[in-house]
């Protein structure tokens, strides 16, 4: 489906225009190379240099990743009092994040890794036996993720336990086939950008989205795939005016995307619909893009309300756990708008989302230096303001800028409702990979909407400094990785050894 969504619908029939391939000829594929050649090894650092399980919610996103790979896509739910997810997943690795739990490692920057403790975890035996677990004893949490962003996690969860690996050899066979998916799609959104590609590639290397891909998390494919959904779009709006019409095949195919995107976080549903500012000459008549955009917009909205029953019963149980009424809060913030947008404004700078964008890591614990923060977007700024392409469209960029601020105000209502106090006067508990995805949009349309591009000597210097940036930026996040977790580079080494360890040979039977 995506190879026929990106071939047959998006490949136009006449050549670029010679002012088009004057600035994206060589340059659409040095990029992604590059792309590529920065985030493979810090990629691989982050995956095995990091902790098990010390990446925010990894336990609860390997748990679900295991359990669809042993065929429970949909988890269960013990009855209430009290309201807890049930899944059914290996027992050694229920077991091995016991051992690691009790390190005691999240939210206490104070405290380091024991080296022996990993060493020990990293010997238990596979145990195939299926355990059935309640996600508020295992992991603390109440969310239920959908299955929509584990391809990945579940098919390395599988075959790592047909091989019989350890519990953290299985972590970190996820972890690699986590990112090995990143990295592929991200080369791909990269190539297909016809616009915007340097602020993007930057996105994408930030020390956030780079270890949400580099663990268990779901969050990595969803800002991939979020790139992907922003790159398709784009590249099929400004194809050139005698490109074929949009084949009904690829339109499926815009549809299942937009579902799954939706599906996967409902307050991406704004982005999600971004399938407008496709113009009406990529389609066969005005009748068929009205249909089209009937179609992919009601898979987007069935989309975003279909496991709306599954997670509701979780956050209202974590909202009710912390004193919070989810429909008291809504209804004020409804009857004073305007404190609500003052109160997402104080937000920005309370809550230093510009900082939880960039690289915040662990569990929100691992704060990179101001310096390598002020860095990055030192450097977006100007590769924002200069990235636009030979059909930059203002309006264009005005509808994607809109659809970024309202996705980023349903996360903020979302943070409000659930994990708020209705008494603050600022949105509580952000996290900034969630804002990734909207600021993916908010930059591109800024490009788009200012237009401004550069000859083939102006881009590669755009490309040299992303390449710069990223380099200095992932090598702070990992001297912050270290500092945090381990007291010597030689400890580093010791654990990314463990992490490749595979199960003793059984004895011959006599």
């Amino acid at each position: 489906m995506l190879v026929s969504l990106v071939w047959t619908s998006l490949w136009p029939r006449s050549a670029a225009p010679a002012d088009e391939r004057s600035t994206t000829g060589p340059h659409v594929f040095t990029l992604p190379a590059v792309f590529a050649v920065v985030a493979t090894p810090f990629g691989l650092a982050l995956a095995l240099a990091t902790p098990p399980f010390q990446v925010a919610d990894e336990p609860l996103h390997a748990f679900t990743a295991c359990a669809i790979a042993n065929g429970q896509l949909v988890p269960g739910h013990d009855a209430p009092p009290p309201y807890t997810t049930t899944f059914d997943v290996p027992a050694s690795l229920v077991a091995f994040n016991r051992s690691i739990a009790r390190l005691k490692l999240p939210h206490h920057p104070e405290s380091q890794a024991s080296l022996d403790a990993l060493l020990a975890a990293a010997q238990i035996p596979h145990d195939p036996t299926l355990m059935h677990i309640s996600t508020r004893e295992e992991t603390r949490e109440l969310s239920v993720y959908p299955p929509v962003m584990y391809g990945p996690q579940a098919v390395a969860c599988g075959l790592g336990q047909a091989a019989g690996l350890r519990p953290m050899s299985l972590l970190t066979s996820m972890r690699l086939a986590n990112l090995a998916a990143f990295l592929v799609l991200g080369v791909l959104a990269l190539w297909l950008l016809p616009v915007g590609r340097e602020v993007v590639a930057l996105m994408l290397l930030s020390p956030m989205a780079l270890s949400s891909a580099a663990s268990a998390s779901a969050d990595g494919q969803l800002i991939v795939l979020m790139a992907l959904w922003l790159a398709l779009v784009l590249k099929t709006a400004t194809a050139p005016d005698d490109a074929r019409p949009l084949h009904p095949l690829a339109i499926v195919g815009f549809a299942v995307l937009a579902f799954l995107l939706s599906m996967a976080k409902s307050v991406y549903l704004p982005l999600a619909l971004a399938f407008v500012v496709i113009p009406r000459r990529r389609f066969s008549s005005r009748r068929a893009r009205v249909a089209a955009l009937a179609v992919v917009g009601a898979a987007a909205l069935v989309g975003a309300v279909v496991w709306i029953p599954q997670s509701d019963g979780g956050l209202d149980a974590y909202a009710s756990a912390r004193g919070f009424d989810p429909k008291a809060t809504l209804d004020a913030r409804l009857d004073s708008p305007f404190m609500f947008l003052l109160a997402a404004l104080r937000t920005f700078f309370r809550e230093r989302i510009l900082t939880g964008v960039v690289g915040t890591l662990g569990w929100r614990d691992t704060v990179l230096p101001f310096s390598s923060i002020a860095l990055f977007w030192a450097a977006l700024l100007p590769l924002m303001a200069l990235g636009g392409g030979p059909r930059s469209s203002t309006w264009r960029g005005v509808l994607l800028g809109l659809f970024g601020l309202g996705a980023a105000g349903g996360l903020l209502l979302f943070y409000a409702l659930y994990f708020t106090p209705p008494a603050n006067g600022h949105v509580s508990d952000v996290q900034g990979r969630h804002f990734i995805p909207p600021m993916l949009f908010l930059t591109v349309a800024a490009s788009e909407y200012l237009g401004l591009r550069v000859g083939f000597r102006g881009r590669r210097t755009m490309l040299v400094v992303v390449m710069l940036t990223a380099l200095v930026v992932l090598q702070s996040a990992l001297g912050a990785v270290e500092a945090r977790f381990y007291g010597h580079h030689r400890d580093v080494a010791r654990v990314m050894q463990a992490s490749f360890a595979v199960p003793a040979a059984k004895p011959p039977t006599p």
